[in-house]
């Protein structure tokens, strides 16, 4: 959807919300925030500094992404969380306790060694959402985008969720791109959207 005249403010280690319906503009957004995408007007602004395709590498650095669906690879939880092979065991166990799925990785067989299937067929959806967001902590970010990445999650999953994202607000800036807000206890500012404005 083509936004229009879109102005957002975001603050350092702020948690904001960007709700809509689906077909408002939210994804959009998310793409042209994150970088992955490039606005044919106007400016993103990081630190004063215009964000141009030349530095799309750059910024995307900046960001940790958590998209509504995680894609899991055939391998074990290390490699999942770090997406490398050069992985450091120490930060990868870091995430996953902030990310809150490190108790249930310590309670497997084989603990961070144990295979996920393909698909993560072997794990629940908000297990696979956990692995998201410590894939999204590993290279420690200045900003989370967590964008649709409850929406197919029953409510009481999503609030567990929600509340380990007020954890981690304390020094990153958190963007929630949602279409409900029931379960988020605390926000700094939301933005409604609605047929891209």
């Amino acid at each position: 959807i083509i936004l229009d005249n879109i102005s957002v403010d975001i603050n350092k280690n702020n948690k904001i919300i960007i709700v809509g319906k689906t077909g408002s503009g939210k994804s959009t957004l998310s793409d042209i925030i994150s970088g992955h995408l490039k606005p044919t007007k106007g400016k993103i602004l990081f630190d004063d500094e215009d964000i141009n395709a030349d530095d799309a590498y750059k910024w995307q650095n900046t960001i940790g992404y958590v998209s509504q669906t995680v894609p899991i690879i055939n391998d074990n939880f290390y490699i999942n969380i770090s997406l490398t092979d050069n992985f450091e065991k120490e930060k990868v166990h870091a995430a996953a306790k902030i990310a809150e799925i490190d108790s249930f990785i310590s309670s497997l067989k084989e603990n961070y060694n144990s295979t996920i299937n393909e698909s993560g067929k072997n794990l629940s959806g908000g297990q696979i959402q956990r692995i998201g967001i410590a894939r999204a902590l590993y290279q420690n970010p200045q900003i989370i985008i967590f964008d649709e990445g409850t929406s197919n999650l029953d409510l009481i999953t999503e609030k567990k969720i929600f509340d380990t994202l007020d954890k981690l607000s304390k020094d990153k800036t958190i963007i929630i791109i949602t279409h409900r807000i029931e379960t988020i206890s605390s926000l700094d500012k939301y933005f409604i959207l609605k047929n891209g404005k």
